[in-house]
């Protein structure tokens, strides 16, 4: 997909998966990700 997405673009693709949510909402944060797809568990709450 990363590679289809490339030749679309003409822009490099990398495709990344955090290890965790957290790692994957700082990432976002900091701004190393462009576009990202989350399920719905950082809304999620216990109580």
């Amino acid at each position: 997909m990363a590679d289809y997405l490339s030749e679309a673009i003409s822009r490099d693709v990398v495709v990344r998966v955090g290890r965790t949510y957290e790692e994957h909402i700082h990432q976002i944060g900091i701004d190393l990700v462009d576009i990202a797809y989350m399920g719905p568990c950082p809304i999620c709450t216990n109580g």
